[in-house]
């Protein structure tokens, strides 16, 4: 049996005790499962367990709060992303995050099992059912977005959780014509416009990326 200790966490219970089960009979060393994102970021700031496979929408408590949180307290647990859906998540780049690999929920236990592995051993692995390739624009937006200055990343990620031009203004310490002006810079650049529905979708289905570079500019 492996003596590295892995905790999961799944929004799904059945999802989460089935993989806990089927790692535990290919002996890797499952110390925790849960669906709570707040139980599994307690567990890792108290343990700092090797590993840490989590959903990408836990609730509550995302996996990328998880992450910008151990990475603040500079512990050693390693990260694997489950992401639920592969026509609307972005296989993110082991450097801009905390993050050793990704996993798209209906890979198999085989393939769940290799990406441990390599993990485990130091490396990296992102599973095939989140290819670039297989997301047309996905790499074109990845493109547009780190185009963006730092100072546009955090205004766009601020503009993502619903703060106003005003809100934005105060917490990053700019004068409100300023965040206007940078506003009106970066959406015609994403292809974007300010209508209210056309910005709510647009974050929704790109809200990994945008926690992306959220956690990107906390570490």
């Amino acid at each position: 049996m492996s003596f590295h200790a892995i905790c999961l966490a799944h929004s799904q219970e059945v999802f989460v005790k089935g993989l806990a089960a089927g790692l535990t009979k290919r002996n890797f060393r499952v110390v925790k499962k849960t669906t709570s994102g707040m139980k599994i970021l307690q567990y890792i700031l108290q343990h700092d367990p090797a590993l840490a496979i989590l959903d990408a929408e836990l609730p509550l408590l995302s996996a990328f709060d998880i992450i910008r949180t151990v990475s603040e307290k500079q512990l050693q647990t390693k990260f694997v992303i489950i992401f639920p859906d592969v026509h609307n998540q972005y296989s993110i780049s082991a450097g801009a995050l905390k993050i050793s690999g990704t996993l798209n929920s209906g890979d198999s236990l085989k393939t769940i099992s290799e990406c441990i592995e390599a993990v485990l051993a130091g490396g990296t692995y992102f599973s095939e059912a989140l290819s670039l390739k297989k997301m047309p624009g996905a790499t074109e937006l990845r493109e547009q977005i780190d185009s963006l200055s730092d100072i546009e990343k955090q205004l766009l990620v601020l503009l993502a959780r619903g703060s106003t031009p005003k809100d934005i203004a105060k917490q990053l310490k700019l004068q409100p014509k300023e965040v206007k002006t940078q506003i009106n810079s970066i959406l015609p650049r994403l292809q974007l416009s300010m209508e209210p529905e056309h910005l709510k979708n647009w974050f929704s289905n790109n809200k990994h990326f945008i926690e992306e570079i959220s956690v990107r500019n906390s570490t």
